[in-house]
């Protein structure tokens, strides 16, 4: 990682999409670690020979599963802010998720720096 960057944890089980993020946030510095599912995420939180993360990027959904579900558990393993990211966004979805702990919600296609702006402000 590069001075000045972040380390943030994408959990996405769209690869592509996982793959474009990563790019793009690297373009600001951070380093950027994908996970496909929330149970390959909590392997990664698990590992104390990783690098935790700073902020966690979620998915809402994860092929079968839930990113609203792994909100708890994450937070259980990790205290970084957890920002919530779906194709599908409306605001009750949004509502749901900061009562489940997350702290923020963004819509597909991601705005990249209004994401970028978003991370520094929830890690200053």
């Amino acid at each position: 990682m590069s001075s000045g960057g972040l380390v943030v944890l994408v959990i996405d089980d769209d690869a592509a999409h996982g793959r474009i993020v990563k790019r793009q946030l690297e373009t600001y510095r951070h380093m950027v670690l994908l996970a496909a599912s929330p149970k390959e995420a909590f392997r990664m939180l698990d590992d104390a020979s990783l690098r935790h993360p700073q902020v966690i990027v979620l998915d809402v959904v994860l092929g079968r599963e839930s990113g609203l579900v792994a909100i708890a558990d994450l937070m259980a393993r990790c205290m970084a802010p957890i920002v919530i990211m779906s194709g599908h966004f409306d605001e009750d979805m949004r509502q749901n998720a900061l009562l489940l702990g997350a702290k923020a919600a963004v819509a597909k296609p991601l705005d990249v720096e209004a994401l970028e702006l978003l991370l520094r402000k929830l890690t200053i």
